[in-house]
This record gives structure tokens, C-alpha cells and sequence, in this order.
């Protein structure tokens, strides 16, 4: 089954420039794609079209099976619920504790008090971040504000995490650990998954995902 399905996108910016002009993609389910690509590449713009807070100026984007551009407000809403999303800039945790910010997205979401605690700790175990679980947001290093924004975003068991460069501004072993869980979400429940990078050459060779595409002058080209 397809995830993603985008055929002849085309998006502009307000002075007329052209981000994409025909842009093909296509993402399997349970595929981890990563999207490589240098700063004004579009990346980011190709995620928020992906989820419609953008409007492409031509083509279609399939996203379950449900043409995003044409859903109605209600529908599209129903849809960013299902999706799990990593934005450019960080969300901001407005609770005591990052366990008490899990539960309080998940309660915002319909789930009953028991089932919200129960989910939010089963995310932080299986990211092995339980250690954090009363830690305070602004009490977090760098990475670990990275790994519990990836926690926030799966705590409802998304059908597909669309993560806008989640590794920003880590480097070494720490980027490494936020690739290592997200690899543990699609290893154990086969999450799909498209991840943006800017920095292509360690990230494309570091193992990581299924399938590594180069988003450049407005077209993607394969790379593995």
C-alpha cells in the first residue's frame, strides 16, 4: 500500500519562483524515507504541503489514500490527527513534566485519563526515555528536548511521522541517538516515516532508513 502518493506537484512562491514544478514522490507503508537536501531545497515546504497548511498550485497529494488538497477543513483536521508531525521549530511543552505534556496532548485527543497515562509511558519506554518521564521541559539537554519531541509526536500511534530535520543542530552520537529511535519506532511498529536532513553525507551513509532521496533544484533524485 502507498503512504504518499504526489504527482505533478507544483508550488510557487509569492514572487513566482518555483519551489517544485512536476514533483514526483511516492512512499511505500513502513518505509523510512529520508529527504536530503541543501537550506531552500523546499523540504520543509513539501511537509507542510504534505499535511495542507500549504496549497500547491497544481497536482495531487495522496496521504492515506485521501487527496489532502481537496479534504474539507473538518476532514483535514481528522487527518493532521492521524499524523504524527515533527515542525521546523520545536513545540513547546506547556506542562510540569514531559510525561504530564505526553498525557495532556493525549487527552486533548479524546483518550480517558487511564489510557492517556498508560500510552504516554508505554512511548517513553519504548524510546527509552522513561528516565525523563518528570523531568521539567526546560531541565532537558538538546537532545533530549530533541528525543521527547519525537515522543509528543508518536504518543498516539500516528500512521506516519513526517519529521522536519528532528537531528537540527546535534552532532555526533547525539544525532545518532535520535536516529537510533526512530529506527526503534519503525523497527518494532513499522512506522513510516520521511525525515529531512540537511546534512546529506553522514546521514546518507549512516545506515539509517529504508530509502534516501535528494530533494535539488526543485526534483528529487534517487540516492539509495
Amino acid at each position: 500500500m502507498i503512504m504518499i502518493e504526489v504527482s505533478e506537484l507544483s508550488f510557487y512562491t509569492a514572487e513566482g519562483r518555483a519551489i517544485f514544478d512536476g514533483l514526483h514522490l511516492k512512499v511505500e507503508m513502513g518505509e523510512w524515507v529520508i529527504l536530503l537536501g541543501p537550506r531552500g531545497a523546499g523540504k520543509t515546504t513539501l511537509l507542510k504541503l504534505l499535511w495542507g497548511e500549504l496549497k500547491p498550485h497544481r497536482g495531487q497529494i495522496l496521504v492515506d489514500e485521501r487527496n489532502v488538497t481537496r479534504l474539507s477543513p473538518a476532514k483535514l483536521l481528522q487527518l493532521r490527527r492521524e499524523l504524527g508531525i515533527i515542525p521546523e521549530e520545536p513545540l513547546v511543552l506547556s506542562q510540569e513534566t514531559v510525561f504530564a505534556s505526553l498525557t495532556f496532548k493525549l487527552r486533548a485527543l479524546g483518550l480517558a485519563p487511564s489510557e492517556a497515562a498508560k500510552k504516554a509511558g508505554e512511548t517513553l519506554e519504548l524510546l527509552e526515555l522513561a528516565h525523563l518521564a518528570s523531568r521539567a521541559p526546560q531541565e532537558l539537554k538538546p537532545v533530549e528536548q530533541a528525543l521527547t519531541q519525537i515522543a509528543l509526536a508518536v504518543c498516539h500511534d500516528p500512521i506516519l511521522l513526517l519529521a522536519d530535520e528532528p537531528c537540527r543542530g546535534l552532532e555526533g552520537e547525539e544525532a545518532r541517538a535520535v536516529l537510533k529511535a526512530l529506527d526503534r519506532l519503525h523497527q518494532r511498529k513499522r512506522l513510516t516515516i520521511l525525515l529531512t536532513a540537511e546534512d546529506g553525507e553522514w546521514i546518507a551513509g549512516s545506515g539509517f532508513g529504508t530509502r534516501t532521496v535528494l530533494l535539488r533544484d526543485g526534483r528529487l533524485e534517487g540516492v539509495k
